[in-house]
């Protein structure tokens, strides 16, 4: 339970980060910044920081509860890498659909709990109805939590090939999308100033 608990709390710490600092360029706009540089200043930086926390977390969990790695670490901070790339994606369009960032801390503070859930991590997807195990595909905690337990615990996880897959889907879907609408957001933010 703790594995899952970690990292629910991990990709919070992304979100606010990460969303927090997008919106802040919809307040102080730089129009001389082009909106691709801007985006891969954010990306490259949030996800060193977050492979750093990553790598606490692992040292946390192995140090301080005593739940050791059985899986080859290189395994688990790959999927780690990809994760924080997904994860960063998906905040920076989930932000781009909002003006404010207080209307990005509302929503970001009302996602980690159904993510949770319909993760599987504490309740099996196998076991959820239809429409929860498809909703639970657009969560991209799903695809790191049980990959990350069975790593841990068993030291191989038969769906990790499948959960980089899908991260790395996440990020070629999400920052394109990201950019078109923070190019937007940018824009009417320019507008408005």
């Amino acid at each position: 339970f703790l594995i899952g608990l970690a990292m629910v709390a991990f990709q919070q710490g992304i979100f606010f980060s990460v969303g927090a600092s997008a919106l802040y360029e919809y307040e102080h706009p730089d129009p001389e910044v082009p909106v691709w540089k801007l985006l891969l200043v954010k990306i490259i930086m949030y996800w060193s920081l977050a492979m750093l926390s990553f790598g606490l977390v692992i040292f946390l969990l192995q140090a301080l509860w005593g739940i050791l790695l059985k899986a080859p670490l290189m395994q688990l901070l790959a999927l780690g890498a990809v994760f924080c790339l997904a994860a960063i994606s998906f905040c920076l369009l989930a932000a781009s659909c909002f003006q404010t960032e207080m209307q990005f801390v509302r929503a970001a503070i009302m996602y980690p709990v159904p993510a949770f859930i319909f993760s599987g991590y504490t309740w099996p997807a196998e076991a959820m109805g239809p429409a929860m195990q498809f909703i639970a595909q657009f969560f991209p905690l799903t695809w790191l939590s049980n990959t990350v337990r069975e790593l841990f615990l068993t030291g191989i996880s038969a769906h990790y090939m499948q959960s980089l897959t899908v991260l790395l889907f996440f990020v070629l879907v999400c920052l394109p999308l990201a950019n078109v609408l923070f190019s937007y957001g940018r824009k009417r933010a320019l507008s408005d100033k």
